[in-house]
Protein backbone atom coordinates (compact mmCIF):
# COMPACT_ATOMS: atom_id res chain seq x y z
CA UNK A 1 0.00 0.00 0.00
CA UNK A 2 1.25 3.51 -0.82
CA UNK A 3 2.29 6.17 1.93
CA UNK A 4 -0.41 8.98 1.54
CA UNK A 5 1.31 11.88 0.51
CA UNK A 6 2.32 15.01 3.24
CA UNK A 7 1.20 18.10 2.16
CA UNK A 8 2.73 20.81 4.42
CA UNK A 9 0.18 23.06 6.14
CA UNK A 10 -1.08 26.30 5.05
CA UNK A 11 -2.53 29.29 7.18
CA UNK A 12 -5.86 29.84 6.23
CA UNK A 13 -5.01 33.64 5.41
CA UNK A 14 -2.30 35.50 4.26
CA UNK A 15 0.97 35.97 7.22
CA UNK A 16 -0.76 39.30 8.73
CA UNK A 17 1.56 42.60 9.10
CA UNK A 18 -1.23 44.47 11.62
CA UNK A 19 -4.40 44.19 13.70
CA UNK A 20 -6.15 47.27 13.70
CA UNK A 21 -9.49 47.79 16.32
CA UNK A 22 -11.49 51.07 15.13
CA UNK A 23 -13.73 51.75 17.76
CA UNK A 24 -16.76 53.62 18.27
CA UNK A 25 -15.95 57.56 18.67
CA UNK A 26 -16.65 59.00 21.94
CA UNK A 27 -17.64 62.49 22.80
CA UNK A 28 -15.00 65.09 24.34
CA UNK A 29 -16.29 66.76 27.76
CA UNK A 30 -16.68 70.49 27.13
CA UNK A 31 -13.05 72.21 28.59
CA UNK A 32 -13.52 73.17 31.93
CA UNK A 33 -11.98 76.56 33.06
CA UNK A 34 -10.78 78.59 36.03
CA UNK A 35 -11.84 82.18 36.79
CA UNK A 36 -8.82 83.21 34.93
CA UNK A 37 -10.16 81.68 31.78
CA UNK A 38 -7.26 78.82 31.89
CA UNK A 39 -8.71 75.53 30.72
CA UNK A 40 -8.21 73.01 33.37
CA UNK A 41 -6.88 69.43 32.82
CA UNK A 42 -9.11 66.99 33.55
CA UNK A 43 -8.66 63.12 34.14
CA UNK A 44 -10.67 61.37 31.99
CA UNK A 45 -11.83 57.74 31.66
CA UNK A 46 -12.54 56.80 28.51
CA UNK A 47 -15.15 54.18 29.78
CA UNK A 48 -17.31 56.99 31.17
CA UNK A 49 -17.25 59.12 27.18
CA UNK A 50 -20.78 59.31 26.05
CA UNK A 51 -20.59 57.72 22.61
CA UNK A 52 -21.35 59.14 19.27
CA UNK A 53 -24.63 58.19 17.66
CA UNK A 54 -23.44 55.26 15.14
CA UNK A 55 -24.83 56.24 11.63
CA UNK A 56 -26.19 53.39 9.47
CA UNK A 57 -22.97 53.46 7.49
CA UNK A 58 -19.51 52.29 7.80
CA UNK A 59 -15.81 53.04 5.45
CA UNK A 60 -14.88 50.35 4.14
CA UNK A 61 -10.77 49.31 4.97
CA UNK A 62 -8.70 47.98 2.56
CA UNK A 63 -7.72 44.85 5.08
CA UNK A 64 -5.82 43.30 1.74
CA UNK A 65 -3.22 44.76 -0.81
CA UNK A 66 -0.87 43.00 -2.41
CA UNK A 67 1.21 40.85 0.24
CA UNK A 68 -0.21 42.47 2.96
CA UNK A 69 -2.99 41.00 5.21
CA UNK A 70 -4.08 43.50 7.94
CA UNK A 71 -6.77 42.24 10.31
CA UNK A 72 -9.43 45.12 11.35
CA UNK A 73 -11.97 44.92 13.63
CA UNK A 74 -15.03 47.87 13.00
CA UNK A 75 -16.65 48.08 16.14
CA UNK A 76 -19.51 50.26 14.31
CA UNK A 77 -19.91 47.00 11.76
CA UNK A 78 -19.90 44.52 14.25
CA UNK A 79 -22.67 46.03 16.56
CA UNK A 80 -25.07 47.00 13.73
CA UNK A 81 -24.94 43.61 12.39
CA UNK A 82 -25.36 41.69 15.91
CA UNK A 83 -28.35 44.00 16.75
CA UNK A 84 -29.77 43.25 13.56
CA UNK A 85 -28.99 39.16 14.04
CA UNK A 86 -30.21 39.71 18.15
CA UNK A 87 -33.63 41.41 16.53
CA UNK A 88 -34.34 38.27 13.67
CA UNK A 89 -33.50 35.80 16.15
CA UNK A 90 -35.68 36.98 18.70
CA UNK A 91 -38.68 37.60 16.45
CA UNK A 92 -38.49 33.60 15.56
CA UNK A 93 -37.24 32.11 18.57
CA UNK A 94 -40.44 31.85 21.13
CA UNK A 95 -38.05 31.80 24.22
CA UNK A 96 -36.35 34.96 23.03
CA UNK A 97 -39.69 36.64 22.67
CA UNK A 98 -40.11 37.61 26.68
CA UNK A 99 -36.29 38.71 26.79
CA UNK A 100 -35.67 42.38 26.99
CA UNK A 101 -33.54 42.83 23.97
CA UNK A 102 -32.02 46.38 25.15
CA UNK A 103 -30.70 44.17 27.95
CA UNK A 104 -29.37 41.36 25.84
CA UNK A 105 -27.73 43.21 23.37
CA UNK A 106 -25.94 44.94 26.39
CA UNK A 107 -24.84 42.62 27.52
CA UNK A 108 -23.62 41.15 24.26
CA UNK A 109 -21.68 44.38 23.99
CA UNK A 110 -19.79 43.61 26.90
CA UNK A 111 -18.89 40.63 26.02
CA UNK A 112 -17.68 41.71 22.28
CA UNK A 113 -15.66 44.04 23.94
CA UNK A 114 -13.87 41.63 26.32
CA UNK A 115 -13.76 39.31 23.11
CA UNK A 116 -12.06 42.26 21.00
CA UNK A 117 -9.29 43.13 23.31
CA UNK A 118 -8.13 39.22 24.34
CA UNK A 119 -8.42 38.66 20.43
CA UNK A 120 -5.80 42.02 20.29
CA UNK A 121 -4.03 40.92 23.28
CA UNK A 122 -2.92 37.70 21.27
CA UNK A 123 -0.87 39.10 18.96
CA UNK A 124 1.43 41.75 21.23
CA UNK A 125 4.81 41.04 22.05
CA UNK A 126 3.52 39.70 25.94
CA UNK A 127 1.25 37.26 24.74
CA UNK A 128 2.48 33.12 24.96
CA UNK A 129 -0.37 32.67 22.20
CA UNK A 130 1.09 31.26 19.01
CA UNK A 131 0.06 34.09 17.03
CA UNK A 132 2.09 36.09 15.20
CA UNK A 133 3.68 39.01 17.24
CA UNK A 134 2.59 41.89 14.95
CA UNK A 135 2.10 45.79 15.63
CA UNK A 136 -1.72 46.12 17.04
CA UNK A 137 -3.53 49.28 16.93
CA UNK A 138 -6.51 50.29 19.05
CA UNK A 139 -7.67 53.28 17.08
CA UNK A 140 -10.24 55.10 19.46
CA UNK A 141 -11.31 58.29 17.73
CA UNK A 142 -12.62 61.37 20.44
CA UNK A 143 -14.90 64.14 19.09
Amino acid sequence: MPEPETVEAVPPYEPIKAVVRIRIAKKQPEPVEDEEGNVIEQEINEDDLEEMPIEDKCLSVAANKEDQSIFVINQAAQRILRKEIITEISQSIEALRSVDLEDFMAKCEKDAEEFERNFCAMFSDESTSNAPKVPVFDYAPTL
